[in-house]
């Protein structure tokens, strides 16, 4: 069922026309009603939807884009814990009350997301038995996939790892991320990763144009099914 959502907040001054938004997830309680007490945000490159220490205000589904969630250790560093993309909620551990303090989730190009309130949510969802269930096997199908991407550090090679990788974060081809971030993700070391980034790089799989990485999408699609 499709609902056409009426309500927009300008981030960073960016303007979109009403009619280009529609949410078309398929989610138990999502009606025309609680649409009309949401509102579409659109974070750009770098923007963050999230930040710690402070009060998660809206559950969000991510209409279209990607986004990275980041925590900061007790050394002050900065690590990479999940990559989210179209269809995926931010939020959801929280409004089950699993998570008290939230994460940094920062926005990977233009990223437009349904956000509906908290205080809505509590009052018209968590006692919707199909919208909980749906909850339920979201969060669960994300910890299988947690479970994969530590297996795949096990069982898989960093070459392919790395370029399973560069086609899921980049974005229209251009490849942002910090290199020892993404070490860390890939569960490698530094020396190991960079060594990989560059054997990718002669090999034609990514190449460098005015100070920015750039990556041939189907060569490597081809390298990976091959």
């Amino acid at each position: 069922m499709r609902y056409s959502i009426v309500r927009r907040i300008k981030m960073k001054k960016i303007m979109y026309p009403l009619s280009s938004t529609q949410f078309t997830q398929e989610i138990p309680g999502i009606d025309a009603d609680l649409l009309a007490k949401s509102l579409v945000m659109t974070f750009k490159n770098g923007e963050f939807i999230t930040k710690e220490l402070t009060e998660l205000r809206y559950l969000y589904f991510i209409m279209e884009g990607r986004a990275k969630v980041v925590t900061t250790q007790s050394n002050g560093k900065k690590l990479i814990l999940q990559f989210l993309s179209t269809d995926d909620m931010i939020g959801d551990l929280t409004v089950i009350k699993a998570e008290e303090e939230i994460k940094d989730v920062i926005a990977m190009g233009e990223t437009t997301c349904l956000a509906v309130p908290i205080q809505t949510i509590e009052m018209q969802l968590m006692t919707n038995n199909e919208f909980l269930r749906f909850l339920s096997q979201y969060i669960g199908i994300k910890l299988l996939l947690r479970m994969d991407h530590f297996k795949e550090q096990q069982t898989l090679e960093a070459k392919m790892r790395l370029a399973k990788l560069l086609l899921e974060i980049t974005v229209d081809g251009e490849y942002h991320e910090k290199h020892t971030e993404i070490a860390e993700y890939l569960g490698v070391s530094y020396r190991h990763y960079m060594h990989t980034f560059k054997q990718l790089k002669e090999e034609g799989y990514i190449y460098k144009k005015e100070n920015r990485y750039y990556i041939q999408t189907d060569s490597l699609e081809k390298l990976i099914q091959s």
